[in-house]
């Protein structure tokens, strides 16, 4: 019997190191973290981080101008609202992606080099405005892909003549 007891405590105090060990390891990890810069983790930076596009994680690019643009055009020298949206292959929206707004000359847009990160709404907007009499296609891009969607802009009015300029008054009466 005593030697019963003797092996009891043995194995008792053998279980106890075993705890008190792997309890050890555990407070030492917790207070020491995976060894820092060893395994290249550390402090990340994302406030640079925008979306990657691939064709796969973009499902749709929408365009809408004023609709009542389309119907009677623009005035040579205005302007209208546009919203371009950008969903992913499930429908939701596609934030921090790169959308381009531009269109063929006679057109020009409010956006500084016709780029812009779209919102967390997947939305970019800006306005679009018509320099030139005639009909000029306006177009959106997610930048990185192929996806494009494009629509008609009409520009209705005369071309505008800044009164100052003497050149552009003398190449004006040399057409007519």
């Amino acid at each position: 019997m005593i030697s019963n007891i003797k092996v009891n405590n043995m194995v008792s105090k053998k279980i106890k190191a075993v705890i008190l060990g792997s309890l050890s390891a555990c407070i030492l990890l917790v207070f020491t973290g995976c060894g820092g810069d060893k395994t290249g983790g550390g402090e990340l930076d994302f406030s640079e981080a925008h979306f990657v596009a691939t064709e796969d994680s973009t499902g749709s690019l929408s365009l809408s101008v004023n609709s009542q643009t389309i119907l009677t055009g623009i005035d040579i020298g205005d302007g209208s609202r546009y919203l371009a949206t950008l969903g992913d292959a499930s429908g939701g929206p596609v934030a921090t992606a790169r959308v381009r707004c531009t269109g063929e000359a006679g057109l020009t847009t409010d956006l500084e080099g016709g780029a812009a990160i779209t919102d967390s709404y997947g939305s970019v907007s800006g306005t679009v405005y018509c320099l030139a009499p005639g009909s000029y296609q306006f177009w959106c891009q997610h930048l990185g892909t192929t996806r494009r969607v494009v629509t008609s802009i009409k520009c209705v009015g005369d071309p505008v003549v800044d009164e100052d300029d003497e050149d552009a008054e003398a190449d004006a009466d040399d057409i007519f």
